[in-house]
């Protein structure tokens, strides 16, 4: 299980270097048991490319960054607080964040076989991609061989959600790259991706596993 550092993520130039770049550098590290490590889940802003712009991950970069100077409070949501259930980001847990790790795909799986977190869809933008480009992944995988390292990491991510202390929904509203569509909290709570790592995460029945969910550099719930 490949993790960055979260000291050196919220100082990083964006978009993010891919996989192989970053391990080039020696940027990357094996989960240790010892690790505080955050699972962050994500709608991908292109067919081919998490985040083109930068502006998804910059969301995080300072929502971490306000977090770990204390500027960032992070509670539950305010229909909770009034049923008397108010929840706050410990200092302990700021913290262990400001020390810790970060799972993200496009930084902890490989990258060289690129694959498309779009579920099938029909629209002409979805068909042009797919005609130019076979690079495809999907969990149920064509009969081979071998599986790629691409694949084996992807099957595993209900371990790698498991060895996580927190689950963080990023959900800034953005535009998607290709199709232009608003993607936010909504969309990302309908993507087989999405919900297949949020559903790894439900069935750990694990409730000290905080959720996360990240809509804006100030905004954390």
């Amino acid at each position: 299980m490949w993790v960055l550092k979260i000291s050196d993520f919220v100082t990083m130039e964006l978009p993010l270097p891919k996989h192989e770049e970053l391990q080039a550098r020696g940027l990357l590290h094996t989960r240790e048991v010892s690790h505080y490590c955050l699972f962050v889940s994500h709608q991908w802003l292109s067919m081919e490319h998490p985040d083109p712009e930068g502006k998804q991950q910059r969301v995080l970069q300072e929502c971490l960054q306000g977090v770990c100077s204390g500027r960032l409070s992070i509670t539950n949501d305010v229909a909770s607080q009034f049923l008397g259930e108010k929840k706050t980001l410990t200092q302990e847990q700021a913290k262990r964040v400001k020390e810790g790790f970060i799972w993200l795909d496009w930084v902890s799986i490989p990258q060289i076989e690129t694959f498309h977190d779009q579920d099938d869809e029909d629209d002409e933008v979805s068909i042009a991609k797919r005609n130019r480009s076979s690079r495809t992944f999907a969990y149920k995988s064509p009969a081979r061989p071998r599986r790629t390292d691409q694949e084996e990491f992807i099957l595993s991510i209900p371990s790698f959600v498991q060895a996580c202390q927190v689950f963080v929904a990023l959900v800034p509203p953005l535009k998607h790259f290709d199709t232009r569509q608003l993607c936010n909290y909504t969309s990302w709570s309908t993507r087989g991706w999405c919900r297949t790592e949020m559903w790894c995460k439900m069935m750990l029945g694990n409730q000290d596993m905080p959720v996360v969910v990240i809509s804006a550099a100030d905004q954390a719930d």
